[in-house]
């Protein structure tokens, strides 16, 4: 929206686009990862830097609109990946059998089996 104060003057009065900046405990929402993680990916360039809120200061942030980007980003990485896409078939291409199939071994109940008969000894002695 503009408004003409002279015939030669225009003044712009659409307020800018905000940087709104994230604090920690907002990143971490948005991204259900622990800080160690999120420092770890970023020093591998993997996340968005913080910026420094301050000159020789402590606080720190996030740009919002990059934190959202690295999440789209996630997104759509995770579903173009053949696992995401049929995991059935993923399991099936590394020779592993599938509950519910004819002849398909259902994993760990053995072992389950064993640990809790182990687990009843234990609390009888």
């Amino acid at each position: 929206m503009t408004t003409n104060l002279h015939s030669n003057q225009k003044i712009n009065l659409t307020p800018p686009a905000l940087t709104r900046i994230l604090r920690w405990p907002e990143v971490n929402l948005k991204t259900g990862l622990c800080r160690s993680h999120v420092h770890q990916l970023v020093s591998k360039r993997q996340f968005p830097a913080p910026i420094k809120l301050t000159p020789n200061g402590r606080a720190s942030g996030w740009v919002e609109s990059e934190v959202n980007v690295w999440l789209e980003q996630r997104i759509a990485d995770s579903r173009t990946k053949k696992s995401i896409e049929n995991p059935l078939e993923n399991l099936r291409d590394q020779g592993q059998n599938i509950q519910g199939e004819p002849g398909a071994l259902i994993s760990g109940s053995k072992a389950m089996r064993q640990t809790r008969y182990f687990m009843r000894m234990q609390g009888s002695n």
